[in-house]
């Protein structure tokens, strides 16, 4: 019986068996992928979540104890840290929706690390002067160092902003 097609160009004729393996194996691991994705989303707001009841309940006690500055600045610290763990957040939910990733989200968490070291180094930088000559000079090193991180981050942004191509927001599809 013939299809009136020459043999081997009917329908089915460019399927191979390794096609439809290869397409339930990629099912697969794409749906693990999403599992994944799906708990360590899970897991990061937990995470930011009991670090906010952490560092509130620390800022109170803290607050009493060590008096305003000492317990703003740990204050500080903790929700520069939350705020890094929702743009991973973010990251990841552009990843369960794009199946890429996205470099933007890792400079803007670079670029919180950067900025919350920065403040802390300054913010202890008072008693810095009572430590040997070779702590503070290492502490004023490590302060440079992060200042031309954070303006190369910064750049970077920029020019990823500037030269990446004008696409949807991949978390709200506008």
């Amino acid at each position: 019986m013939t299809s009136g097609h020459p043999p081997g160009t009917g329908r089915g004729a460019d399927f191979k068996p390794e096609q439809g393996r290869q397409s339930r194996t990629d099912r697969w691991l794409t749906g693990a992928e999403t599992v994944v994705y799906l708990i360590t989303a899970v897991l990061l707001v937990v995470a930011a979540v009991a670090l906010l009841g952490n560092a509130s309940w620390q800022f109170a006690v803290d607050l009493g104890d060590e008096g305003a500055g000492e317990a703003a600045l740990f204050m500080l610290d903790r929700l520069l840290l939350v705020l890094m763990l929702v743009e991973i957040l973010y990251t990841v939910r552009a990843s369960l929706r794009t199946h890429s990733l996205i470099p933007e989200p890792f400079l803007i968490v670079g670029l919180i690390a950067g900025v919350r070291r920065i403040l802390v180094i300054t913010a202890e930088a008072w008693h810095l002067g009572e430590v040997n000559p070779e702590e503070f000079r290492m502490g004023m090193i490590e302060l440079g160092l992060l200042t031309v991180m954070t303006v190369a981050i910064v750049v970077a942004v920029i020019l990823l902003r500037r030269f990446q191509n004008p696409t949807v927001d991949v978390i709200s599809g506008d």
